[in-house]
């Protein structure tokens, strides 16, 4: 049982830590956290080093290997299968020659401006690098403008033990921050890869909370705790990113625009904001047509389920690779006065009467800890109207009591009650008053 001990003004002040909203710490998470892949692939330097084409790739292809069970990512020389004389001299087969240089790119990214504008910092540790001189293996961090048609980057190469690197992203609508890892040098044929080398990196658990049930679509019933619409499937697929199940969707054909999906609702209040990541797969058997496209939605409903407003990540479109998972990522602004939900939201949106299907797997979305969590009423200071919403909390303590808001908001340290060491964040940011 936990019990409440007087606190007093003073001594909050006394202990209590000041916020600090500077920058954005992001770091090498495990194979769960939505990694992609792309390939850029390059004219040797010896032909001119002229860029031939990129394309985005699976995982595996870029020969990345995550073992979550020792919390470790291994970045190996890329090996491509075909014995083409395109790809290797004087064609593909054990001591051949790399006809083309490979610059394998492991990487997350944020869609939603959530990272333009401030400090992002990417740290890690490198277990290993035995990589020979004609490969690299460098961290980096990049920032895109507007359809990727320039960026600013930081990078470090990978060197046994801590690393570091930051970058100040530029503001501004439509960019796009990437970090992860590259290997760059010649393609070599996989009975040769032994002498090339390979990079080790740490990896860590993503410790989240999943609100949705069922993310995996895996329970037997089908759609367990979900809301389907229209074609909506939940079945046993091959390519299941986490067996055996996905939600598969394709257009209703009701001869206007129209979508079918899932939809999933959560608790929220005014000022909550949330991560959602969905995982989204394109199948070649039926890929999707014409204006046929996919997006994952947060929706604000308030207590009588109306809509208030939604903020969007797009999925997939009819160009989008096929047979391979595709991370998709949101990061909400503040929910809106009246919010009393949240609904997360997957849908396939067919504008017209097109073919074609799209499986989404691992759905996922957690309450975020914000920079200024005292500031109950989203209204981006903590004010007195802060002190009410937190007193009453307070005064309730327990986040399973019914009486308690949705989702427990003061309970700042997220151990399920409202106390004294919630009251120490709240006192200092409410001193702060606006919002760092």
């Amino acid at each position: 049982m936990k019990v409440r001990r007087a606190y007093t003004l003073a001594s909050a002040l006394a202990f209590a830590a000041a916020l600090s909203a500077q920058g954005v710490v992001v770091k090498v998470n495990d194979s769960t956290a939505g990694w992609n892949a792309f390939m850029n692939v390059f004219e040797l330097p010896s032909n001119g080093g002229g860029y031939v084409f990129g394309s985005p790739w699976a995982i595996s292809d870029l020969r990345a290997v995550f073992d979550d069970s020792t919390n470790k990512l291994t970045l190996f020389p890329n090996s491509i299968g075909d014995a083409n004389p395109f790809w290797y001299l004087p064609a593909g087969g054990p001591g051949s020659t790399g006809n083309k240089q490979m610059d394998a790119v492991l990487y997350r990214e944020s869609l939603d401006g959530s990272m333009s504008d401030t400090t992002v910092t990417f740290t890690g540790t490198v277990l290993s690098n035995s990589f020979a001189g004609s490969h690299t293996a460098r961290a980096f961090i990049r920032d895109f403008a507007p359809g990727f048609t320039s960026f600013n980057e930081s990078s470090v190469v990978l060197a046994p033990g801590a690393f570091s690197i930051s970058l100040d992203t530029q503001p501004g609508a439509g960019r796009i921050v990437q970090w992860g890892f590259s290997v760059t040098g010649p393609c070599v044929w996989i009975t040769d890869i032994a002498p090339i080398g390979f990079a080790e990196v740490r990896t860590e658990a993503v410790v989240t909370t999943n609100l949705l049930t069922n993310g995996s679509f895996d329970r037997p019933a089908a759609f367990d705790g979900w809301v389907p619409f229209n074609n909506a499937f939940n079945e046993a697929q091959p390519f299941a990113r986490s067996a055996p199940k996905t939600a598969k969707f394709f257009g209703p054909f009701l001869g206007v625009e129209a979508a079918s999906g899932v939809y999933q609702q959560i608790p929220a209040q005014p000022g909550n904001r949330f991560r959602a990541t969905v995982q989204w797969y394109n199948p070649s058997a039926e890929p999707i047509a014409g204006s046929n496209t996919t997006a994952m939605n947060v929706e604000w409903r308030d207590e009588n389920g109306d809509l208030i407003g939604f903020e969007t990540s797009p999925g997939l479109t009819a160009l989008s690779p096929t047979n391979t998972w595709i991370a998709r990522e949101l990061t909400t602004g503040p929910a809106p006065e009246g919010t009393f939900s949240a609904r997360y939201t997957l849908v396939f949106v067919q504008p017209n009467a097109e073919g074609g299907a799209a499986h989404a797997d691992d759905a996922f979305i957690e309450r975020l800890i914000l920079p200024c969590p005292a500031d109950l009423n989203g209204d981006n200071q903590v004010d007195n109207g802060d002190f009410v919403l937190f007193a009453n909390a307070y005064n309730i303590f327990d986040c399973t009591d019914p009486a308690m808001p949705a989702g427990c908001p003061s309970d700042f340290n997220a151990d399920q009650f409202v106390d004294n060491v919630d009251f120490v964040t709240f006192v200092t940011a409410y001193n702060e008053f606006l919002c760092p």
